[in-house]
């Protein structure tokens, strides 16, 4: 169930209309574009928190290379949660990241991602709140992935932010 809203999924965040804002993310440790940017500028807790989920399953994959450890990422979501109980989900959907128009968006990653945020919004009764996740810079079709949401989230409210 998606509720479109005009504004700022940070502002909003902050503001405490929503309790978890979802993201998503490549697999590379960079947060340098779009929200991501602006979620490691102004929550730089939950950029530690992503960076560290990576480098852990590195440290835990040591016998793999590099690609395969981040691949292994896809799907995933890190839970950053702040002492004011806002949450931070970092939903891996992508391994490259560019802005140059092409697709980097793993549509298989982003609904494993929304899988776990429904489970953990029903379980923590967390209001969620995100962009067209996966249709900025990552490239993906609204469409499809507005279908994926509603799929996933039957019963639970989405608001999805708009600038």
């Amino acid at each position: 169930m998606i509720t479109y809203i005009k504004g700022d999924a940070i502002k909003a965040l902050k503001d405490g209309e929503i309790t978890c804002l979802a993201h998503g993310c490549n697999n590379k440790g960079m947060m340098g574009a779009g929200i991501a940017k602006q979620i490691r500028e102004q929550f730089p807790a939950a950029y530690q928190s992503y960076y560290k989920f990576i480098h852990d399953l590195l440290e835990d994959s040591r016998d793999n290379d590099e690609c395969t450890y981040n691949s292994e990422l896809l799907g995933l979501v890190d839970f950053y949660r702040d002492s004011l109980d806002r949450v931070i989900a970092n939903c891996f959907t992508q391994d490259l990241y560019g802005n140059d128009k092409a697709r980097y968006l793993n549509y298989e990653a982003l609904h494993d991602c929304l899988e776990q945020l429904y489970l953990y919004c029903q379980e923590y009764k967390l209001i969620l709140g995100m962009p067209k996740i996966g249709a900025g810079l990552a490239g993906g079709n609204w469409k499809i992935i507005e279908c994926m949401i509603n799929e996933v989230f039957y019963d639970i409210e989405v608001k999805v932010y708009e600038l």
